[in-house]
């Protein structure tokens, strides 16, 4: 069976838009990803929606040419997928949904998008990319305390920092926000590198940020790899070149 490609491949797989009423989106004017006001709002209700149905749209015909994708069924997966996410994410009392940099976020992603441009692959795991919707509501070194032990608790605690190149840290008892963790600290994932490069050591060892695995190298998660692309069987995955193939067109299993 073909497997569901990535979600971060296909929410940046998005073209120029404003919320149609069909539901996907429609080309939009002066979306230069800017602080301006001709960069429409998007709403949180509206944002997963659009773009799964524009992305998988994309990944059977624009960036991938395959007909035979199952476009209603990505669009399901990926939509449920982004809103569980968020949801989790914006039910947290130190984040809100800022519509303004949500357009932005469209923005950016559809302008790399419109183009096929491999480097989608960084939009999604940035803070000003698909995160970009959630703003966080805590000055530096502030209290950010994770509110679980579950991987998604930690992901809200960093998202939790007011500042978009901060991060949630312990720091003795307590947890702080903090400038993003440089080459060699030990992360659990990209987005507490300011590398947005979380490798793995091998065996136990803890992940540490650097430059990223190169080409070839095994990996699990995307964020391991110079090239964000990690691709291949459950226990075969390995790093990918950063092209359009892989990119828009490369899948799991």
């Amino acid at each position: 069976m073909r497997a569901v490609i990535l979600l971060p491949i296909l929410l940046a797989s998005a073209c120029s838009l404003v919320n149609d009423p069909s539901g996907h989106l429609v080309p939009g004017d002066g979306m230069d990803g800017g602080a301006d006001a001709s960069v429409p709002r998007v709403e949180r209700d509206d944002y997963c929606p659009a773009f799964a149905r524009t992305a998988c749209e994309a990944r059977g015909a624009d960036c991938c040419d395959d007909p035979s994708f199952d476009v209603e069924a990505c669009t399901r997966q990926l939509q449920m997928a982004c809103g569980a996410a968020f949801g989790a994410i914006i039910a947290d009392d130190r984040i809100t949904w800022d519509a303004e940099a949500a357009g932005r976020a469209v923005a950016s992603g559809s302008a790399l998008a419109a183009t096929c441009d491999p480097d989608v692959a960084d939009w999604y795991i940035s803070r000003e990319g698909f995160y970009g919707p959630a703003r966080g509501s805590i000055p530096g070194g502030g209290e950010c305390t994770p509110r679980g032990m579950m991987e998604i608790d930690f992901l809200v605690a960093n998202l939790a920092c007011e500042r978009k190149d901060q991060i949630c840290q312990q720091s003795g008892d307590r947890w702080l926000c903090v400038d993003a963790l440089r080459d060699g600290e030990v992360c659990r994932y990209g987005l507490e590198c300011a590398s947005l490069r979380c490798e793995h050591a091998g065996g136990f060892m803890p992940r540490r940020c650097g430059s990223g695995e190169p080409t070839g190298s095994s990996c699990t998660w995307e964020d391991e790899c110079a090239s964000s692309i990690c691709l291949g069987p459950v226990l075969g995955k390995t790093c990918r070149a950063r092209t359009q193939e892989n990119v828009y067109c490369g899948t799991d299993g």
